[in-house]
């Protein structure tokens, strides 16, 4: 069945704020100039956008997996899919450890994580099983929320402006490798919403609703780095792990929400889980390709993997911060996110001419 153009534009406007909606210009992210540099990574978003409409337009196909499947051998397929379902199942785990290292920090302190893990992993698995529509119902209600949200603490968050924050140049160079940097998560990750475009909308809506919604992410990624830059300054985001949630604690709104925090808190909960639930349909679609997986097999996958997210965590947690593994997952997935489609592109270019030969 498939999305309204409207679910899904939320669909991909939620998964694109994803996991990053609390960190805007925080740790890990370089040189603190987001607010510019984050137009030159929607540059290079739509130049990749450019690529995936190429490879839509002359496989005749909307479905991803398909395409793979007519551009590679069988042995290379399953290399393939492989990659994917791992990259995908990476994103997800990172996804989650990110969320609960938030809650962790942030609000609820008397609150057991392991009760939030699995309430977390219950709407994953929730969405998972669900699959498309239900997600792009959920992204259909939940955006306006989290616009709203975003405009209220705007709105009260006025006062604590401070402009001298604002007072600094920008290296050219760093400018660039901060807007290749912003690229890399969460721009790039949009070829996981490619993913499930088969059984979404056909290849001209799909490329619409990707500039639409990239842009729409570009000017609220923008402000809430100049809203977090204004309020903490550039010295307090570089140390601060959740930087959006640190300026929104600054933010005084009198009675008419007791703390405004809570809005960071629970728009960054909806795309979390939309984030995590679509990195982890992605993965049991990969399986289902590479093992031939029937319905109830995938279903089975998909419980089975929401439980093995939930163990490594416990593992990971013990072990490793979630900042030190944000290098390496980036690492990993370029492969995926920037390696493959060049690679769909080059491949679709000659393979007509393979055909006719």
């Amino acid at each position: 069945m498939k999305l309204t153009v409207r679910q899904g534009f939320c669909l991909m406007s939620a998964f694109l704020l994803g996991n990053v909606l609390s960190g805007i210009g925080g740790l890990g992210q370089g040189e603190k100039i987001g607010y510019l540099s984050v137009f030159l990574s929607y540059g290079i978003f739509l130049l990749f956008v450019f690529f995936y409409h190429s490879i839509f337009t002359k496989n005749e196909s909307s479905d991803f997996f398909s395409i793979i499947e007519k551009l590679f051998s069988p042995i290379l397929q399953k290399i393939v899919f492989t990659i994917i379902a791992v990259g995908a199942f990476l994103s997800a785990l990172f996804s989650v450890a990110n969320y609960m290292e938030f809650i962790a920090v942030s609000t609820y302190h008397k609150t057991p994580i392991t009760i939030c893990l699995i309430l977390v992993l219950a709407l994953v698995l929730y969405l998972c099983l669900s699959r498309e529509k239900a997600m792009g119902r959920y992204a259909e209600i939940v955006l306006p929320i989290i616009l709203i949200a975003i405009f209220l603490l705007f709105f009260f968050g006025i006062r604590q402006w401070n402009f001298e924050n604002l007072t600094r140049s920008f290296p050219p160079v760093t400018l660039f490798q901060q807007g290749i940097s912003l690229f890399s998560g969460p721009f790039s990750e949009i070829i996981f919403i490619y993913f499930l475009s088969g059984s979404l909308y056909d290849n001209k809506k799909i490329t619409k609703i990707s500039i639409w919604a990239g842009f729409l992410v570009t000017v609220l990624f923008s402000g809430i780095y100049l809203f977090n830059l204004l309020i903490l300054g550039e010295n307090l985001m570089k140390i601060s792990q959740f930087p959006t949630f640190s300026a929104a604690s600054v933010v005084k709104v009198g009675t008419v929400i007791e703390r405004a925090e809570t809005l960071i808190t629970f728009s960054y909960s909806f795309c979390d889980i939309l984030y995590s639930a679509v990195c982890l349909l992605v993965c049991i679609k990969a399986l289902g390709h590479l093992f031939s997986l029937t319905k109830k097999a995938k279903k089975i996958t998909a419980v089975i993997a929401v439980i093995l997210l939930g163990f490594i965590w416990f593992i990971l947690k013990r072990t490793v911060t979630v900042q030190a593994l944000y290098p390496i997952v980036t690492v990993i997935l370029l492969p995926l996110t920037a390696g493959l489609p060049l690679t769909m592109f080059c491949l679709t270019l000659i393979h007509p001419k393979r055909k006719n030969q």
